[in-house]
């Protein structure tokens, strides 16, 4: 009769011969903090996974873990509906995301859609902010110069960020009147969708 052996999920290996395998292997996690705790002290060039960033190999660099290349594209909105605002800043509906953010990597964001003004002469001000409405990255304003009253400008607006954190933070795009006696307006339909993309595009010189 063949024996069952008394095996326990993610169960630390305590046995010199299951450490020699464990170091020479990819090893998963359900999180960070699991890792540390259950694999304290991993040799230069060990690798892992973790269920809270599911499809993404980290290594160890001798001092930290490291993700062994960038993500790429994480995460696009699309939306296909307006919002009028003056003066005022506001969220452009639909060009809001979660990022999922690691300490020290970089992100770009890309927004794209379409701008008008009921005036001509307004500047229409474009911003990439936090939850709280604070800007974010290098290059988070764009402004466009409305030269016709009601005719439809396309943008692209790109800017990048150095994560400071890591877990999931907000980010969106508003719009408002930067200058001029014009209501401005962000709008998209079936032909003219607006986008909100972010790509992870460097995981940074050390750490995770």
């Amino acid at each position: 009769m063949a024996l069952t052996p008394n095996v326990v999920a993610s169960a630390p290996i305590l046995s010199a011969w299951g450490n020699e395998i464990r170091d020479r292997s990819v090893q998963r996690f359900a999180t960070d903090a699991q890792r540390t705790s259950q694999w304290p002290a991993p040799p230069q060039g060990a690798m892992s996974t973790l269920d809270t960033m599911p499809g993404v190999v980290w290594y160890y660099t001798g001092t930290a873990w490291k993700l062994t290349a960038p993500r790429g594209l994480l995460l696009q909105a699309t939306w296909n509906s307006g919002m009028t605002a003056t003066s005022s800043t506001a969220d452009v509906p639909g060009a809001t995301l979660s990022v999922p953010m690691v300490t020290g990597h970089t992100y770009r964001y890309t927004f794209t859609g379409h701008a008008v003004s009921t005036v001509a002469t307004d500047t229409v001000r474009l911003s990439n902010t936090d939850g709280s409405n604070a800007l974010v990255g290098v290059a988070a304003i764009a402004d466009m110069i409305n030269a016709v009253a009601n005719l439809a400008q396309y943008f692209t607006m790109v800017n990048y960020e150095v994560a400071a954190t890591t877990g999931n933070v907000t980010r969106k795009l508003r719009v408002g009147r930067q200058a001029g006696t014009g209501n401005v307006q962000v709008f998209s339909d079936t032909f003219r969708v607006g986008t909100f993309t972010v790509e992870e595009i460097h995981v940074g010189t050390a750490g995770g």
